[in-house]
């Protein structure tokens, strides 16, 4: 054979360089004797011990003619017992010209195991294998240990904990079979790995293949799906906690989730069938989220009991939030939403009709609404956005309940839009001194603010075109929430609501706006002066406005969207007026859109609060012209009022009239009994018009306009407006998150496979309460990123129940045997740090492990 002579020079070179300062060369076949003298170590040595072992041990110990040598010794290895240098072998480094001991030298793996690498030479025909395995600090002290190092580098592992490394190896073959890929599982196949494959997979996750059969990656993926699912299925695999950890990893990681996704999918079918009928509630199913039928089961469920009505609606929010963190719940979000949104509408609906014989008054009713019943405004809005989302099938799985909502929500608009018109000129006058109302905001509100051009003095106003209460309402409970991103800013938010202006229409709620003055309509083309000035369009109101505050300025909204701020630097007043909710509400082929266009508009003020508090406005209030009644079904004909003799006054000569959906105004106007009519006085405006409204909340027929979407007319929803007030504040005066707190289920010793606790919130939530995400996880008390469970339980603590027992969620962890490496464990509740993804440890209990005692028991 060729014998590269400077190659072994290298090779030898290389050990020394290392430190090892005695190499041993066992050379059995005799093929290097010859090259051994033409061998140059720079000052190094060689001893060819061969036939004079007792020679060359002297030589060794009295002279060593060299710090770094070289025993070579050719031809068959003697006996231990009759090896006179077995002592100088022992002590120095083995050397070896064979492939075997360069790829042992190379991967740190011993020379005692050298010949042992001879059947994986695939393996080894890696330099990115060789280099893996080089790298990895697991152990390769022994035939078992160094061939699950070599599994872990055909995966590319990491690990440093054997049980790690077994899980990387299960994880990577899963992933490629999700994908209908098998590379890796060739790869360990041709470098001889396959049988230390499968026992290192029943090691540490229990599976074996059926008795005469082979393993196979499918079957394992399918028993591992079967074992996550054990509380369900009466036929469970008794696998490891190791099962379920691994494809729980494999759902929460980005570059996997694909993979198990589809495995699921591919085998859920195989699983189902195992689960009993009695197992397919929200109860049995719980926080299970292995399979995306589970959620199916849990939404069918639900709307099983909304339609029976034995689902409550704290109940349909906490499921809510028990799968808000599930692994499919993206896939079901909608529906979740709308059955909570559908009992929490119904429900509201009850309560009022319970409440409503109590409010006797205008001010009562106005006051009732602002505190309660606008939710269920809020309500039917969320129930409508999220049935819009969801699938066709669910759709009309849910058609039942959809109809229950609109016809009770329709006989909530009657009968609380009756009262209101009922008692609307109890004082003789609208809007009545006891309730504030619309025309005194700018003196109230901005006025009485003294707003200043300093930074911190200065005060924003946004006008969002027809954002009714309950909309304003739930932008404050956003904001307060933490929703607002202004940067380093913290704020409060609150909200309040006033009356409008009737007929409540753009123009007149506009002027109302700006600054004291008597209005009067023009009855010919709706638009308003306010002490003989035009307040329509952005200039006229400028005008208006900086005539009372100097250096006011006024923005449209859209150029805020798409610009950012203007420079307001000498502003003490910036008003921003935004339109998403009334542009397609008003048009007839969006109309539909318009509680979508909410949500839009929620989003928009707070972006543009956001701009107006970084550029120096201490306080930014968000009010609205007008409400807006919207039905999602089709508007019956009896909803409509048929006034005899409108239409011909309205193309009449010489009559100043004009009519929307919900009002008509005009000098002379029809008398009929589906019409309110007041004076231009009773209205507190100024001129001689009429004006009359229909009765409840039918509408007027007008060609070209749309009819779910109305506004104008007399009812709580179009005339009761927000004032949200947006403050700085200190972090003092900030909403707290609830808190949290752990109660141990049992002993504090882990002794079997499971270990369960009952995670409390400790205040219900509130607007001045906030939600609290934690994580609820075990792990080793010397490394606390090691987890000796399953999968780390997330929840979402947002319960607004009064009841300490309605606020406590029971959790169990299933225990790895990770937990055997330890001789006590810590039970952890992390909870999330403000709006960032950290997680801060907030409840901790030590537990000691002793599972050689439990698991005796553990049936």
């Amino acid at each position: 054979m060729d014998i590269d002579v400077h190659e072994i020079e290298d090779r030898i070179k290389g050990q020394f360089s290392l430190g090892h300062a005695t190499l041993f060369w066992e050379d059995e076949s005799g093929e290097y004797a010859e090259t051994i003298a033409s061998i140059d170590l720079d000052g190094g040595a060689i001893l060819d011990a061969t036939g004079a072992e007792l020679a060359c041990k002297r030589t060794i110990l009295r002279e060593r003619p060299a710090h770094n040598l070289v025993v070579y010794r050719s031809g068959a290895k003697p006996r231990f017992q009759d090896d006179f240098l077995y002592d100088i072998k022992l002590a120095a480094t083995p050397f070896t010209c064979k492939m075997e001991g360069i790829w042992a030298s190379e991967c740190g793996v011993p020379m005692t195991l050298a010949d042992a690498l001879a059947e994986h030479g695939r393996f080894f025909n890696s330099k990115e294998r060789r280099k893996a395995l080089a790298a990895s600090v697991l152990s390769k002290t022994d035939d078992r240990s160094l061939r699950l190092a070599m599994l872990a580098a055909c995966v590319g592992s990491r690990a440093e904990i054997p049980r790690d490394a077994v899980r990387d190896v299960v994880k990577k073959l899963l992933a490629e079979l999700g994908r209908g890929q098998d590379r890796t599982l060739r790869v360990i196949y041709e470098c001889g790995l396959v049988t230390t494959l499968w026992s290192e997979i029943f090691e540490v996750v229990g599976y074996a293949a059926p008795t005469g059969e082979d393993p196979t990656l499918e079957d394992l993926a399918l028993k591992m799906l079967k074992a996550r699912c054990a509380d369900l299925i009466c036929d469970s695999v008794p696998l490891k906690a190791d099962a379920a950890r691994i494809l729980a990893d494999l759902a929460a990681s980005s570059r996997t989730s694909d993979s198990y996704d589809s495995l699921a999918r591919e085998y859920s079918d195989a699983v189902v069938s195992s689960v009993g009928t009695d197992k397919r509630s929200m109860e049995s199913i719980g926080t299970n989220d292995a399979l995306a039928v589970f959620d199916d089961w849990i939404i069918t469920d639900m709307l099983g009991r909304a339609l029976d009505g034995t689902l409550h609606a704290a109940d349909a929010q906490n499921e809510l939030n028990v799968r808000l963190h599930t692994h499919w719940f993206g896939d079901y979000v909608h529906q979740y939403e709308a059955l909570a949104a559908a009992v929490t509408t119904l429900e509201g609906i009850e309560a009022y009709k319970t409440e409503c014989t109590a409010a006797t008054t205008e001010r009562e009713i106005f006051d009732a609404y602002c505190a309660n019943w606008h939710r269920i405004d809020e309500g039917y809005r969320s129930f409508v956005n999220a049935m819009r989302n969801t699938t066709a099938q669910f759709r009309r799985r849910a058609n039942e309940l959809v109809s229950r909502v609109d016809d009770a929500y329709g006989k909530f608009l009657v009968d609380l839009t009756d009262r209101w018109q009922l008692h609307l000129m109890d004082s003789g006058v609208y809007p009545p001194s006891t309730i504030p109302s619309q025309s005194g905001f700018f003196y109230e509100k901005v006025e009485k603010e003294l707003p200043m051009a300093e930074k911190g003095k200065r005060l924003g106003v946004i006008v969002s075109d027809a954002m009714r209460y309950e909309v304003g309402a739930d932008l404050s409970t956003r904001i307060a929430g933490g929703a607002l991103s202004s940067g380093r800013v913290l704020v409060s938010a609150s909200c309040e609501g006033m009356a409008c202006m009737l007929p409540s229409y753009t123009q007149l709620g506009m002027a109302a706006l700006l600054p004291e003055g008597t209005m009067e309509v023009d009855l010919a083309t709706a638009n308003v002066l306010k002490d003989g000035d035009a307040t329509d369009g952005l200039a006229n109101r400028q005008k208006v406005v900086e005539a009372a505050i100097p250096g006011a300025m006024l923005i449209q909204a859209s150029k805020v969207l798409e610009e950012g701020l203007p420079n307001v630097e000498g502003a003490p007043l910036v008003m921003v007026y935004h339109n998403a909710i009334d542009k397609r509400g008003d048009s007839r082929d969006t109309e539909g859109e318009v509680f979508a266009a909410c949500e839009d508009a929620i989003t928009q003020v707070m972006k543009i609060a956001g701009e107006l508090l970084r550029a120096g406005c201490g306080k930014v209030l968000v009010t609205a012209d007008h409400g807006f009644l919207y039905q999602d079904g089709q508007v019956e004909e009896y909803n409509f009022a048929a006034a005899d003799g409108l239409t011909d006054l309205v193309h009449a000569s010489g009559h100043n009239l004009s009519h929307g959906r919900r009002y008509a105004m005009g000098l002379t106007l029809p008398k009929s009994d589906v019409l309110i009519e007041y004076s231009s006085a009773q209205l507190s405006l100024g001129g001689e018009g009429r004006f009359a409204f229909p009765r409840g909340i039918t509408r007027l027929r007008l060609r070209g306009s749309g009819a779910r979407y109305v506004h104008g007319g007399v009812s709580p929803q179009e005339n009761v407006v927000p004032v949200v007030t947006i403050n700085r504040v200190d972090a003092r005066q900030t909403a707290e998150c609830t808190g949290v707190q752990g109660f141990l289920c049992g002993r504090s010793a882990i002794t079997g496979s499971t270990v369960t606790l009952d995670v409390y919130q400790t205040e219900p939530c509130s607007e001045k309460v906030n939600p609290l995400t934690v994580r609820v996880g075990l792990y080793d008390p010397d490394d606390a990123s090691r987890l000796l469970c399953a999968e780390v339980q997330t929840l979402e603590l947002a319960s607004a129940a009064q009841g300490s027992e309605e606020r406590k969620t029971r959790v169990t962890l299933h225990v790895t045997d990770d937990v055997d490496d330890c001789v006590a464990a810590v039970l952890r509740i992390s909870a999330r740090v403000g709006n960032t993804n950290q997680f801060d440890a907030e409840w901790e209990q030590r537990l000691s492990v002793n599972r050689a005692f439990g698991n005796d028991f553990d049936f």
